[in-house]
């Protein structure tokens, strides 16, 4: 009955912490034969391997490219906690749109996300949550073209300021099979680039199997990079070597009582974590460390295209 009187609760939720269920997304007949169509795998760089993790990390994982309807970060979500099973606690930003109708609201609140505004992410990654963003948004999502690798990264810097700010690193991660998953059709679309930007709402055309919206057989595989820290232009350049990337996600100052810490890694939820004092980043900061970002995501495709079927195919970035 809980859950039932969820689906019609406007309670602000997606503003603070979420209301997630780890049943949903993990165990929901739905989302496994969903996994299983997909032949859905997980990759992590050898930095995010459990046996470097000390359970104390945060992080900020860019998932690349949205794709049309990022059905993967549903289905991500479901073997979070197997994939990363020393992360603390996690959340992911959707569209604020996505929380204004009833049901939809409760599917998307139950997959652990919030809103994706910037005060939104900021109490998150406050309260010890790792974020994950699927960066490209609602542009991304017009932008994007069957059967081609194309992520709208370029104007994107508030990701990377979070990160900086709150002294957290960032993870880039590549979705192969994405954007194959439906065919798309660039009719009207700066008609419907100019409602993303007045409206942000997306409208992507597309169709699956059988002329419908029944996503292609197509595997999808999400591929994790090593994480990266960066210094502000008070601190020593560049980023910390991948090695030493998740020590920097635990070293950020953390008190989390025993009882809360253990209620934490139930589905995902949060202990009393507190990130530290914020610090101050200039543009350039920002900017250079956007730079790192964006190569690393080209090296992570690069590295790992001809490893899952598509050599012939460069990344494009917008």
């Amino acid at each position: 009955m809980h859950r039932l009187r969820c689906v019609v609760s406007f309670d602000g939720a997606e503003r603070k912490d979420g209301r997630p269920w780890g049943p949903f997304t993990q165990q929901f007949s739905v989302m496994r034969l969903a996994r299983a169509y997909h032949d859905f795998q997980v990759h992590l760089d050898p930095a995010l391997e459990p046996s470097k993790m000390t359970g104390e990390e945060t992080f900020v994982f860019g998932l690349h490219p949205h794709g049309v309807l990022s059905d993967y970060r549903i289905l991500l979500d479901g073997v979070t906690a197997e994939n990363f099973p020393k992360l603390r606690s996690w959340r992911a930003l959707a569209a604020s749109v996505l929380f204004k109708f009833p049901v939809c609201r409760e599917l998307t609140l139950w997959s652990h996300c919030i809103d994706a505004g910037r005060a939104t992410a900021q109490y998150a990654l406050g309260r010890g949550h790792s974020l994950f963003i699927v960066v490209g948004g609602e542009h991304e999502q017009i932008l994007g073209e069957f059967g081609k690798e194309v992520v709208y990264l370029k104007n994107r810097m508030g990701f990377v300021k979070l990160a900086l700010r709150n002294a957290v690193p960032l993870v880039p991660a590549y979705v192969f099979g994405a954007n194959d998953t439906f065919r798309t059709s660039n009719f009207l679309r700066k008609t419907r680039l100019a409602i993303v930007k007045s409206l942000r709402i997306a409208l992507p055309l597309f169709w699956g199997r059988f002329g419908l919206p029944i996503p292609r057989e197509v595997p999808v595989r999400v591929v994790f990079g090593a994480p990266l820290s960066f210094m502000p232009s008070g601190g020593s350049d560049g980023t910390c070597p991948a090695g030493d990337a998740a020590a920097a996600a635990a070293a950020t100052p953390v008190a989390t009582s025993k009882t809360d810490e253990a209620n934490s890694r139930k589905a995902g939820e949060p202990g009393a974590a507190k990130v530290g004092g914020l610090r101050e980043v200039s543009d350039e900061d920002v900017r250079k460390a956007h730079g790192e970002y964006v190569s690393a995501l080209r090296k992570l495709f690069d590295d790992n295209k001809a490893r899952f079927g598509y050599a012939d195919r460069e990344l494009v970035v917008l």
